[in-house]
């Protein structure tokens, strides 16, 4: 079978099949324009081993969002990454407000020293308290957690497990060391979350009966917890109103090369 645009060859003037190659380019590399865009990225480059830094009121690596700080209790950066300091339940929160119509992802790497079912998780937050448990009351944090025993687990209130999701764990029999992802899509009336193991998506989707109130994305450990977080990152995969703007233009130029073209050659065809 011939390419589309071989066909063009013999059909129409030079300069028609010039504009429609060229239209079919530009809306090909605006595509590639639409993949995840990074929001807030943060590898924990600050500090040492041997001088670590204290992660509360230390900026992320990278951030689109502005100027934004971590507020944290008993987390520490040591140049690679954010490790825990006590024994009790202790967060670190970004600042962060979903806006309805996008698709959020938020991933972290995280390695766990116990072997119990104590855990690190990551999620979106409604507040911010440092010293209490991410999930449930103050915080309500809906997300994924990494236990010491191998298990990932989700965390959702005030909605219904659905299309597939089987209930916990997500997975077991994990190594050390994972990657766990949160994905909120808010593009559909009633929120949905989905999760994501070390890149591969879980089977399944959570959707929110009542949409909750973020303000911000945060890690924590729970209790005896020993282990550390290597980064963390949200990012957006939904295309810039701008390029959208350029991709409906690209379309309309194409339909009227089209139309054009009927008309000065009713029997050829084109693109």
């Amino acid at each position: 079978m011939k390419h589309p645009i071989t066909k063009l060859r013999g059909l129409v003037p030079h300069s028609l099949r010039l504009s429609c190659i060229i239209a079919l380019v530009v809306l090909t590399s605006l595509a590639t324009k639409s993949q995840a865009q990074t929001l807030i990225h943060d590898d924990f480059n600050r500090g040492s081993v041997t001088l670590p830094e204290d992660l509360n009121g230390s900026a992320p690596t990278t951030s689109s969002l502005g100027s934004i700080t971590w507020l944290s209790q008993n987390w520490e950066t040591n140049g690679s990454a954010a490790t825990d300091t006590s024994s009790s339940a202790r967060n670190a929160f970004l600042p962060f407000n979903p806006s309805t119509g996008n698709i959020y992802t938020l991933t972290a790497t995280i390695s766990m020293e116990t072997t119990d079912s104590n855990w690190i998780g990551i999620g979106f937050s409604n507040g911010a308290a440092t010293d209490t448990q991410l999930y449930g009351a103050p915080n309500n944090s809906q997300g994924i957690l990494f236990r010491g025993d191998g298990q990932v687990r989700y965390v959702g209130t005030n909605g219904t497990a659905g299309d597939g999701l089987s209930g916990n764990p997500l997975s077991s029999g994990l190594g050390k060391t994972v990657s766990i992802s949160v994905i909120l899509d808010t593009t559909e009336e009633n929120w949905v979350m989905s999760y994501a193991i070390n890149g591969t998506p879980v089977t399944g989707t959570y959707t929110f009966n009542v949409n909750p109130t973020i303000n911000y994305i945060g890690f924590g450990s729970y209790t005896n917890a020993t282990g550390f977080v290597e980064d963390i990152t949200l990012t957006t995969n939904i295309p810039e109103s701008s390029t959208t703007t350029l991709i409906l233009a690209g379309a309309v130029l194409g339909l009227m090369l089209i139309r054009k073209s009927r008309k000065a050659f009713p029997t050829s065809r084109v693109c």
